[in-house]
Order: structure tokens, then sequence, then C-alpha cells
């Protein structure tokens, strides 16, 4: 991973030889049916929800608050065609760092840097998962942008985002820059435990069964296989 002059994380870069069967995941992925794509899409999106909604929780935040978000959750449909997500994002960013808040990604105020960093950091955690598991970062199920070469592994880190959101919370105040310690304080994060598949791992292990699981649950078009963090995601 490569900075900018500031210090910020601005670019990444993967081997095109990162799996020994590539050609033979390549093919599988390809083969990846869109009703198989539109459930795990909507599971994601729900697993995002309830992941969300354990940080408003764990902050002590609105019970109504809370309670929309696990309805919102709870109707999530397959392609999340009513987009769920993206309304169930303004609620909780608004009952996570104030009404007055927007989530915005060419922001420059205090929470929107924070929470800029620590999602590219995540997302090239997530990308060099992908791509040593032989996926290509770009066929994604839920992104389907033809100018994005990582919509895979944007669908990937969303059940993720939560941790990054935590760490801004617990470490950024309005008035602040974003600083070295801050910096360090958010890889100090991604070492934290979280439970998955009914044991700790540090983040980015979790990261790593994710995207294995992920693998078997589309090319065995059963969802249920998938193992995410849950509950403990905000450890």
């Amino acid at each position: 991973m490569f900075c900018d002059e500031t210090h910020n994380p601005n670019m990444f870069c993967l081997g095109l030889y990162s799996h020994y069967r590539i050609y033979g995941m390549l093919y599988k992925q390809l083969k990846w049916d869109e009703k198989v794509k539109d459930e795990m899409w909507k599971k994601i999106v729900q697993i995002k929800i309830y992941n969300q909604t354990s940080i408003l929780k764990l902050l002590k935040k609105n019970p109504e608050v809370i309670q929309r978000m696990i309805q919102f959750a709870n109707s999530v449909e397959p392609g999340d065609a009513t987009n769920r997500e993206g309304i169930a994002a303004s609620l909780y960013f608004k009952e996570l760092l104030g009404d007055s808040f927007r989530r915005e990604r060419g922001a420059v105020d205090a929470f929107n840097s924070a929470l800029n960093y620590g999602y590219i950091v995540l997302r090239s955690c997530v990308a060099r998962a992908v791509t040593a598991h032989g996926l290509h970062p770009a066929l994604g199920i839920g992104h389907r942008n033809q100018y994005n070469a990582f919509n895979l592994v944007d669908d990937c880190m969303e059940v993720f985002r939560p941790v990054i959101d935590l760490w801004v919370v617990l470490s950024v105040k309005e008035e602040d820059y974003l600083t070295r310690e801050m910096k360090q304080q958010l890889i100090a994060r991604l070492s934290a435990k979280i439970n998955i598949g009914g044991q700790k791992q540090t983040v980015l292990n979790a990261i790593d069964l994710f995207i294995q699981s992920f693998i078997k649950a589309m090319n065995n078009r059963d969802v249920d296989l998938l193992q995410y963090p849950a509950d403990g995601i905000a450890i």
C-alpha cells in the first residue's frame, strides 16, 4: 500500500499470480448465477445493518433507532431492491455522530476524514484476501460499477465497516485532525478480536475466514455457509 504526501493511503497493488488455481477460481466465479448473487447481497446487507446496530447498542444509543435498524435489516429483499442499506446508513450515522453529520467521501471534517482513512485501509486488507483466494476483485455481486476495479472488495468489506465506525467514535473528536496516533489506533483496531463462526479472531483473520466461506457459499449456491462477524463486532 502506498501513501500520498500527507501520509494517507491512496494506492495499493495486487499481484496477477496470487493463487495457484487462478483460472479455475475465475471460471467458477464467472458461473455464479444472478439468483445466488442477489441472495448473498441480501445477506451481506442484513449482516452489515445488524453489526451497525450492535455498535449503537454498545454505545447505548436511542432504543427506538436501534429497533428501526433491526426492522430495516429484517425487511431486506434479494439484491436489496428497496435500498434498505442506504436508508439504514443514513439513520445510523445521524444517531452515531449527530444530526448535523453528513457522510461524504470528499468531506474534510474530522469524522469524514477518519472514516475515509479507515475504510481505505480496510479496503486494502479485504482486497488482499480476495485476490489471495483467486477471485477477481472487479466482479461484484452488489456493487457493479463498470468504472470500479474493486466491486467485489466493496461487497465483502461491508460487514466489517462498523469496526472502523467504532474506532472513529472512540478516537476522534469533531475538532480533531487525523494524527499519527489516531492512525496507529486504527492499526491496533485491526488486531482486536471479534466473533466469527463461533470463535474469536482478529479482524484480519476474520476477513480471511469470511472470504473463504464466501467462496464456498457462492460455489455451492448456499448462502447459509457464510461465516461472518456478528454480536462481537464491537469488541
